[in-house]
């Protein structure tokens, strides 16, 4: 779609990005984002709070902003626009080290292609998970074996074994895996049990060893998806729990899995959780709600 008026662009580059990717590869979308002359100001980030610095005293300078960076950068983004309240239209191109919430937007491989869809394409309404009182995260909460161990693993070995195949490995050391006595309450569904993983979800993968069935995902519906994986019980619950995750069946009694629109979790100590792949801090009760059509993403 042509556009009959240049939208003024600001560009937010984070330079630490998938290692540096978000650099090397300027050349490859700068001059996507400008085509049909349209003015882009590019804006190197230097620290954790230059996004949020330069969004509140230049973002309304803007028709768009485009945020480069992986799911992190894309988390601070929703943060900021709902502490800040931006209007401009929002973009972000996937070019971190973990690109999950990207998978759900059907984005093409090359670079440049997914940056003139973003310079052309239309804000969308989208769902945000709002951990009370104040936080909100994009696609994931999670805890468990499989939160650490995905965005700590060397890549380069993960990627040599397969995912799989390494946490295979770590859950039949179960003598090693952390057990997470927990109350669960999903909507007004009570559960009570010992876990060893368990994630608030809206996409249709983590880390790339969750995976959900992305046909029957809508990242707009007002729901969110909870599944927690019980604490196996020797190899034959261990085989289970990886054939679920392969196979996306968690019928199981091994797993528990509910869409809803809250929830809360309540543990014996204080878990580690992470926030759209970031370290989200240690918590001993987590109460999370979704707000509906929280924000707006051009995609």
């Amino acid at each position: 779609m042509q556009k009959d008026r240049k939208e003024s662009i600001l560009l937010a580059v984070n330079p630490l990005a998938g290692m540096g990717k978000a650099v090397d590869l300027l050349g490859e979308y700068l001059p996507a984002l400008a085509e049909d002359g349209n003015p882009v100001t590019v804006y190197f980030t230097q620290d954790e709070d230059h996004l949020e610095r330069i969004l509140t005293s230049e973002g309304d300078r803007y028709d768009r902003i485009i945020v480069t960076g992986g799911d992190g950068s894309l988390h601070q983004l929703a943060n900021l626009v709902m502490e800040h309240k931006i209007e401009a239209k929002l973009a972000y191109l996937p070019l971190g080290t973990t690109n999950d919430f990207a998978e759900n937007l059907n984005y093409p491989d090359a670079i440049a292609q997914v940056a003139k869809l973003v310079r052309l394409a239309e804000p969308h309404a989208l769902d945000l998970g709002k951990i009370l009182p104040d936080r909100y995260f994009v696609y994931v909460a999670s805890f468990g074996i499989f939160t650490a161990s995905s965005y700590s693993t060397p890549t380069e070995l993960k990627n040599r074994v397969g995912k799989l195949a390494y946490f295979a490995t770590a859950l039949k050391n179960l003598g090693s895996v952390e057990i997470y006595p927990a109350q669960v309450k999903l909507d007004e569904e009570t559960h009570e049990g010992d876990f060893i993983f368990g994630a608030i979800l809206n996409s249709c993968q983590m880390g790339g060893i969750v995976r959900m069935d992305s046909d029957s995902f809508d990242l707009a519906d007002g729901m969110y998806e909870v599944l927690l994986v019980k604490k196996p019980s020797g190899p034959a619950d261990v085989t289970t729990i990886l054939n679920a995750l392969m196979n996306t069946d968690f019928s199981s009694d091994l797993f528990i899995y509910k869409k809803v629109r809250s929830c809360s979790l309540t543990f014996d100590r204080p878990v580690p959780w992470t926030l759209d792949g970031e370290f989200g801090g240690d918590l001993e009760e987590l109460s999370m709600e979704v707000v509906p059509h929280a924000w707006k993403l051009c995609f």
